[in-house]
């Protein structure tokens, strides 16, 4: 196996930035006293008693070339709001990196994901202290932006605000035993996880995978290699993992069901293979190899034991 890491556990549980505040410190109710919000909310606000109208007039520029940052601001400002910026306009969009512009913690993966974000009448910054770090930070402006009440001016707050996570690996569980969702929709999945800064999916695969190993383990609706692959390199772009997720030796049904695997069930029943039988073993292991395969990129691989 070439994952880097293999993690094995029941369950995982996301905290976002749950560090105690006082009130003057609660940055959540700073922006939403504003009638703004950034979820997860974050680390520093200081806003200006005034907001700061966004349209046509704005000019993206960027200095990280084609990001992903940069298409996903000119992407989704369009999406959501049906505005398109301009080019050769005075009032701009920065986008760029500088490693330090923030530095929240003493930890230095911690502060790789951190952003700068200040916004006035004339110009919009988003500094990342990495291109993760600018990724996030235009995910907060799109957050941000919202029509004025009684309006159909976008606005943003002026004021400045600096972010970074609590935690380093932010997960969400996928789980694929009843259904399976097409390509197209697993990607705007990932799309929403992106603006909510989850950086990791614990993809339960179950039988939606056709295994090279045995491909009959495997539903014929199931995704191929490369089909995997394909979702997994749409994730790596904005910054989230897919790990793969396998169920064994409990929970195994799905293996386990099929009658020429029926001589590793554990005392005839097939939620649980026989671990004392060496097959059981090279089983499972050959399993986890496929999905290694097809998840290039991925640093990590979600061993499911109970």
């Amino acid at each position: 196996m070439n994952k880097k890491y293999i993690l094995i556990s029941l369950l995982f549980i996301i905290s976002f930035n749950q560090g105690i505040v006082s009130a003057t410190d609660d940055t959540d109710m700073q922006l939403r006293d504003r009638g703004f919000s950034i979820i997860p909310r974050p680390q520093q606000v200081f806003l200006k008693p005034e907001n700061v109208v966004v349209d046509e007039t704005w000019q993206v520029i960027s200095k990280v070339g084609d990001d992903i940052a940069v298409k996903e601001l000119i992407k989704k400002t369009e999406e959501l709001h049906s505005l398109k910026f301009s080019n050769n306009r005075t009032k701009q969009i920065i986008l760029s990196v500088k490693a330090g512009i923030v530095k929240g913690t003493d930890d230095p993966e911690l502060n790789k994901q951190g952003y700068l974000l200040t916004i006035n009448n004339e110009e919009i910054q988003i500094t990342g202290n990495s291109r993760v770090g600018l990724f996030y930070g235009v995910q907060s402006l799109l957050q941000l932006m919202h029509h004025a009440p009684g309006s159909s001016s976008i606005i943003l707050p002026e004021g400045e605000i600096r972010d970074w996570p609590d935690l380093q690996l932010r997960f969400i569980h996928w789980h694929t035993k009843n259904h399976l969702d097409r390509m197209p929709v697993l990607k705007e999945y990932i799309d929403r996880l992106a603006r909510l800064k989850i950086n990791m999916i614990s993809f339960e695969i179950w039988d939606k995978f056709r295994f090279p190993t045995d491909p009959e383990i495997g539903v014929k609706e199931g995704f191929t290699p490369a089909q995997l692959q394909e979702l997994v390199n749409y994730g790596l772009e904005r910054h989230i993992q897919i790990v793969p997720n396998v169920q064994a030796p409990a929970h195994m049904q799905w293996v386990l069901k099929h009658e020429r695997y029926a001589h590793l069930r554990a005392d005839g029943s097939d939620y649980q293979a026989c671990m004392c039988d060496p097959e059981t073993n090279k089983l499972i292991f050959s399993l986890y190899q496929d999905l290694i395969d097809a998840t290039k990129g991925v640093d990590y691989f979600h061993a499911s034991t109970d």
